[in-house]
């Protein structure tokens, strides 16, 4: 795996690894310039911290918990239900109905729970995006 995410700091490179930790690495190739150490650190980092999909998880997690339901499933048919009443209410709108005060209340609620999806959406695309990933990408103070 070490070898295998070293080769993008030189493709084509040629690595062998005696272990199974950065102290084993031997560079092999007599065509590139090794990659200096703190290149691999960088590298090596990156795979022995959180990965994107942990992040990907954690802004799952925080969607299901928002939603108040118990799993993706549940979440994901609850958006469902929730795009289309948005809908609903948009159409009585776009063909020359007045919304209730009811019904004002729950567009707004609507637009409120999209806000905070797409928040937490884009804050996980900023996470992701850290090489490498903080420990800490999963605590409260770096979501919305």
């Amino acid at each position: 795996m070490i070898v295998e995410a070293l080769k993008s700091l030189r493709p084509g490179a040629q690595w062998s690894l005696n272990g199974d930790t950065v102290d084993g690495l031997v560079w092999l190739d007599q065509q590139q310039s090794r990659p200096s150490d703190a290149e691999i650190a960088a590298q090596v980092a990156a795979l022995s911290g959180p990965s994107i999909e942990d992040v990907k998880t954690e802004a799952q997690r925080r969607i299901i918990a928002m939603t108040g339901v118990a799993d993706i499933v549940s979440c994901l048919i609850k958006q469902m239900n929730a795009n289309m009443r948005a809908n609903e209410l948009n159409n009585k709108l776009a063909t020359g109905g007045i919304l209730s005060a009811d019904e004002q209340a729950e567009a707004a609620a609507l637009q409120a729970y999209a806000v905070a999806i797409k928040a937490i959406r884009n804050k996980s695309n900023e996470i992701e995006a850290i090489v490498p990933i903080p420990d800490d990408y999963a605590d409260d103070s770096r979501w919305p």
